[in-house]
């Protein structure tokens, strides 16, 4: 609806729309049936942008950014407002309500340089590679490692991975059955330590790692009465279905917490894929029985 109705939508902005909404703050204004009226988003720069009215002149833009203004004061944030210097509605609007103006900017678009490796040679001699990095290879292997070379940066690991996929809709069909006495839910900060302890890759800096997926991104654990933790998978820094592991081998607990994971992530829209050790046999087993195509090689490296 938004984009539709957005002066200035182009190829592509019903996805940054939607990613807008999903990740930061907005305000929309409704009717008793749910039918939108007026809206405001917090773009990624952090400001008060794309507001917009279904009718004008009933006042729904005022109320929108009143209430927007408030929520995001609330939240601790100052306020500001991007408008275009030609729309002086908006700017009468926020002026209205005690916004100043504090500089003037441009946003620009379509500003387009064309793909080449040296392109991306000159970016990845932009990165201070004297921090530790994971990061997973692509089809460009040899010109990053090649950078690398030239930069004197030392790879200390090199796994090679197999990656698998399922679709979301395949996901959604997995019927999860719990057994008597167990309980799957998130992880806990404070299982960090559980897995690191457990985890054959561990290194230094892992527990730190491995609590910041638990803290940010969704996870997956298996639980007995008394909240112990008996299987775990983490969603990481790549997007993609890892670490997975189980206090007790043979006992199911792998298989149930992958099920109930990608049926977790399936819901929010998410499309699965798993990251797996070509020496890995029994996960690859595992994800290769509940209907995940392996879809290409690839390595990790610290």
């Amino acid at each position: 609806i938004i984009t539709d109705l957005w002066p200035h939508r182009e190829t592509g902005s019903e996805f940054v729309i939607e990613r807008l909404v999903r990740w930061n703050p907005s305000m929309g204004l409704f009717d008793e049936q749910g039918n939108l009226l007026g809206w405001c988003l917090c773009m990624q720069t952090g400001l008060m942008a794309s507001l917009g009215v279904i009718e004008q002149r009933k006042g729904y833009g005022k109320l929108v950014v009143m209430a927007f203004a408030k929520k995001l004061a609330e939240m601790g944030r100052n306020l500001y407002a991007t408008i275009l210097v030609e729309n002086e509605p908006s700017k009468a609007l926020f002026a209205g309500l005690g916004f100043k103006p504090t500089k003037d900017i441009n946003w620009i678009r379509n500003r387009e340089r064309k793909f080449s490796l040296d392109t991306l040679r000159r970016a990845l001699e932009l990165v201070d590679w004297d921090y530790y990095y994971v990061a997973v290879m692509c089809e460009h292997e040899a010109l990053v490692l090649d950078t690398f070379k030239k930069l004197n940066v030392r790879v200390g690991i090199g796994r090679a991975n197999t990656v698998y996929f399922l679709p979301k809709e395949e996901a959604l069909k997995f019927n999860v059955t719990v057994p008597a006495g167990l309980r799957l839910g998130s992880l806990e900060p404070g299982h960090a330590k559980i897995i690191t302890d457990l985890w054959p890759h561990r290194e230094r800096g892992s527990e730190f790692s491995i609590e910041r997926l638990v803290r940010w991104n969704p996870s997956m654990g298996l639980f007995d009465e008394q909240g112990n933790l008996l299987g775990w998978c983490l969603f990481t820094q790549a997007g993609v279905m890892g670490s997975l592991g189980v206090i007790e081998q043979r006992k199911g607990y792998g298989k149930l917490v992958v099920m109930a994971f990608a049926k977790k992530l399936a819901e929010m829209g998410r499309n699965l894929y798993a990251s797996i050790l070509v020496e890995n046999e029994p996960s690859k087993a595992l994800f290769g029985g509940l209907g995940f195509k392996p879809i290409k090689e690839t390595n990790w490296i610290r």
